[in-house]
């Protein structure tokens, strides 16, 4: 990923990663494992990944990636269940969530997910480094 953001001159703190099933799983691997190299993070419909490296003891909470989190109840091919168990681990680890289950929703992404997405990622604050 530090190569893609080298090449677009892009911050890690102003990179919002986004990935939807085995990309969610990814996602969470990069958000749980190196948390410095994004700014925030929307995951649809994901687990945790295999291995789950131990939470770095002095990570600065205010430096974690916001997350955004969607799931969809009826889902037959990743159970909303293991996705609930990556937010309790990312919320014990101190990061700040917006989590979102969606009663219709089956392994896919809805008209919903995204207006809700669109409005959190409307929220971000990604900030631009200090000089």
């Amino acid at each position: 990923m530090s190569q893609i953001q080298q090449q677009l001159s892009i911050a890690p703190n102003r990179t919002l990663l986004a990935g939807f099933s085995q990309g969610a799983v990814m996602s969470w691997s990069i958000v749980l494992n190196a948390p410095h190299s994004i700014g925030a993070a929307a995951i649809f419909s994901g687990r945790l990944p295999e291995s789950v490296g131990s939470p770095t003891p002095q990570q600065n909470r205010r430096n974690l990636p916001q997350l955004f989190v969607g799931h969809g109840q009826n889902d037959q091919r990743i159970a909303l269940a293991l996705d609930e168990q990556a937010v309790a681990l990312a919320q014990q680890r101190g990061y700040a969530l917006s989590f979102h289950r969606y009663a219709d929703l089956g392994h896919g992404i809805n008209p919903q997910e995204l207006t809700d997405f669109k409005q959190w990622a409307a929220g971000l604050s990604l900030q631009k480094p200090s000089s």
